[in-house]
């Protein structure tokens, strides 16, 4: 239906920062038709794992692209690729069926699936007799009107013969008797079949003929145009599906017979003239036109279209704006008959026109740019026959803000209050607003070979934060080496982050950033160098949690061992741990704890501890459940707060430069 679409996401500044991203959708659902009973899957498939897939459906017969409905589906745990099934059952509407795929908070739509129902429906068939009277010997053409049905119904014509019907040869849906006379008189009647669902009805139309003869003269069309086409505007339609062909009847009756004649604008005489029959086989966009039948001076024409699904031509270009200035996309020349609705989508949601934003068939015009308007946007054309988009980037770069707009001293505690402040003097209004406080410089450890930890603390002043992302890039002696940004959106209550994938022997450099319940960013300070050494590491032995104990509704206890030291903690909240030997487990909250030596000085690099006194702080986070029950799941990092540079001695302690060291749980 249409072409796949890659696009290259590069750092997008109103969503914080993100990684040199390939997105690409390598199934679309497709279109199907299917009777009730039946069980239809859709599936979707993207070529880089998204954080989430999603479905989403809405009725066929309705143009608001605004009120999609998720449904759920299954989807495979490499979020690669999901499926949805439906059951077609009797209210099943038509309707359309589209896969999301998720990147952080950049979203990409898939090309829609129309879901029809096979079903015949009479909703535009009324019961109408109509009186055809024709002269003898002329070649009567007579029309059903073809009721609505998915896929289209096959028509058959039946005479009524002394109460029994009698079933007529039609094969191109159109009863036609050549050389009439008045043994043909009677009343006709149309069944219309569809073949899917095998369901036939009548048509309640109803018609009666009487042949006889008439004097010379007289030239006429036996039906109205409404029994022979579409007319829109006053002008006949005849449009033609993809693949099929052009047949159009004349239907011109006379005394005697009249001597039919075709033609095509701009053409004197077609050679394919068939007496009342004309065939254009196959029927493509070459042959649209306006084609007539006359004869004695009478003529009656129609305008032949070729539909088709929409297709752009030309292909949409990323645009890079900045916060407050404005931005233009075009999606190129839209093609497609009958003609195609557009509906433009940023990041899966509608595009609503108004104030500083306009949107014409291929161009979106935005005046004042915001943050919130980065991402991908989507031109979606659609019609009868499907649907097709073009997409483009568009990066927004924020204005910057430097330091000097904080106070470089804050407040150990700041409340943001939920009304304005009282402005008593203009002079100091800058002192009311809320700020943003940066991440600290990460902590860096070794993990292995190809990866480390990074942990970070934040004040919890200023604005909320929505959520971190973390960035490195290797340190070499060009200048231009680009930062890298893991994908995930990390919470703002989790302050590590695993980065693999990294190369041993080099060097590596790391920062967060925090993007604001404003939906603005800041960055934090990157780390010093980091060098990941290859092999020869061994960490130290990992504790055992012994014994978890709960104290009180908000306190547990726990005790863990390491090497020959035993050692428990109370968590009452976010507190300051407790730590002593085996003999003393009660010493008192913010004592200082000792790592104590289990191995001699001169082997301390294979698994053996420094003697080094260093304050630990644990932090719980509790996990709701959906349920309602509420628990805690604990576990320990241990990290070595000497840090883990191959060009510090290992031999020496030496302490965190940025904060207290956090042991997280």
């Amino acid at each position: 239906m249409v072409g796949r679409r890659v696009f290259h996401l590069l750092a997008v500044a109103a969503i914080g920062v993100f990684a040199e991203i390939e997105m690409e959708f390598t199934k679309y659902p497709e279109s199907v038709t299917a009777p009730v009973g039946d069980e239809v899957t859709f599936e979707c498939a993207v070529r880089v794992p998204g954080e989430r897939l999603q479905w989403r459906w809405k009725p066929a017969n309705d143009d608001n692209w605004k009120e999609w409905q998720e449904t759920p589906g299954t989807s495979q745990k490499d979020s690669v690729s999901t499926k949805l099934v439906i059951e077609v059952k009797e209210d099943t509407p038509d309707a359309l069926y589209q896969c999301i795929v998720w990147y952080g908070a950049i979203s990409l739509v898939s090309v829609p699936a129309r879901l029809s129902i096979a079903r015949i429906d009479l909703s535009r068939n009324t019961p109408e007799k109509r009186v055809i009277t024709a002269p003898l010997h002329n070649t009567v053409v007579l029309h059903c009107k073809e009721p609505i049905s998915e896929p289209p119904a096959i028509l058959t014509w039946w005479k009524e013969n002394k109460g029994l019907r009698k079933q007529l040869e039609t094969p191109h849906g159109v009863l036609v008797i050549v050389n009439a006379s008045p043994e043909d008189n009677g009343v006709y009647g149309c069944s219309a079949t569809n073949e899917l669902s095998g369901q036939t009805v009548d048509l309640p139309e109803r018609t009666y003929l009487r042949v006889q003869h008439e004097g010379n003269g007289g030239v006429r069309y036996l039906e109205t145009d409404d029994f022979v086409g579409v007319k829109e505007d006053g002008v006949l339609l005849a449009p033609v599906r993809p693949e099929n062909n052009l047949t159009l009847w004349c239907g011109v009756v006379g005394t005697p017979p009249p001597q039919v004649t075709w033609s095509k604008e701009g053409i004197a005489s077609l050679p394919q003239r068939r007496d009342q029959m004309l065939v254009v086989s196959p029927f493509n966009s070459e042959h649209e036109g306006i084609y007539s039948c006359s004869a004695n001076g009478i003529r009656r024409s129609w305008k032949a279209i070729a539909l088709q699904p929409p297709h752009w031509e030309g292909t949409a270009s990323s645009v890079n704006a900045s916060e407050g200035g404005s931005a233009h996309i075009t999606c190129g020349r839209l093609y497609g008959q009958p003609h195609p609705t557009v509906h433009w989508l940023l990041n899966s949601k509608l595009v609503e026109t108004g104030k500083g934003i306009k949107a014409t068939e291929s161009e979106l015009h935005i005046d004042a740019v915001e943050k919130r308007h980065a991402g991908i946007v989507q031109c979606f054309a659609c019609n009868s026959l499907g649907c097709a988009y073009d997409a483009a980037l568009l990066t927004v770069v924020p204005v910057q803000i430097s330091d000097q707009d904080y106070s470089a001293e804050l407040p150990k505690t700041m409340h943001i209050p939920s009304q304005p402040p009282k402005r008593h003097n203009r002079k100091n209004s800058r002192k009311h607003k809320a700020v943003l406080i940066a991440p600290s410089r990460p902590n860096v450890t070794r993990l292995s070979d190809e990866s480390v930890m990074i942990s970070w603390t934040h004040s919890n002043h200023g604005l909320p934060i929505q959520f971190y992302k973390v960035q490195y890039r290797e340190v070499t002696n060009s200048s231009s080496v680009q930062w890298h940004t893991a994908n995930n959106d990390i919470p703002a209550y989790i302050h590590s982050y695993e980065i693999e994938g990294l190369v041993p022997d080099r060097f590596y450099k790391f920062r967060i950033a925090a993007v604001y319940s404003n939906q603005d960013n800041k960055m934090g300070r990157s780390s010093a160098k980091f060098y990941l050494q290859r092999g020869g590491f061994r960490s130290p032995t990992t504790p055992v949690v012994d014994k978890a104990v709960a104290l009180s509704p908000n306190t547990i206890q726990l005790n863990w061992t390491v090497a020959k030291t035993h050692r428990s903690v109370t968590s009452d909240g976010p507190s300051t741990s407790t730590e002593s030997p085996e003999e003393n487990v009660k010493e008192s909250r913010g004592s200082l704890v000792t790592a104590e030596e289990k191995a001699p000085a001169e082997v301390a690099g294979s698994n053996g501890y420094i003697p080094a006194k260093v304050p630990i702080t644990i932090t719980a986070n509790p996990m709701h459940a959906e349920s309602g029950e509420a628990g805690v799941e604990m576990s320990f990092l241990h990290n070595n707060n000497c840090g883990n540079n191959g060009n510090n001695d290992d031999n020496l302690p030496h302490p965190r430069k940025n904060g207290p060291p956090r042991q997280y749980v």
